[in-house]
C-alpha cells in the first residue's frame, strides 16, 4: 500500500511554502509580462523538477524524465 505524505518536511508551513515555489514561479513569470505563457509554463515545470530533487521528497534523479512525461505528455496531447 502506497502511503502519502503531506508534510515531508516536518513542518507544515515550510511543506506548503516549498510545494508552492512552482506555482510561485509561474505565477510570477506571468505577471512580471516579460515572458510568455510557454515560457513561464516551462519555468514553472524546471522549478518543480528542481524541488523534487531535495531529499526530504523521497525522490532522486532517475525519477525527473518520468515525471515530466507524465506532466508534459499529457497537456501536450491536449493542445490544437
Amino acid at each position: 500500500m502506497w502511503v502519502q505524505c503531506y508534510d515531508p518536511l516536518g513542518n507544515w508551513p515550510a511543506s506548503t511554502l516549498a510545494a508552492a515555489v512552482p506555482v510561485f514561479v509561474l505565477l510570477g513569470l506571468l505577471a512580471w509580462g516579460r515572458l510568455n505563457a510557454a515560457g513561464a509554463a516551462l519555468a514553472g515545470l524546471s522549478a518543480a523538477c528542481i524541488m523534487q530533487q531535495f531529499p526530504a521528497w523521497g525522490f532522486s534523479l532517475e525519477k525527473s524524465p518520468v515525471f515530466v512525461f507524465h506532466v508534459v505528455i499529457p497537456f501536450d496531447t491536449m493542445l490544437p
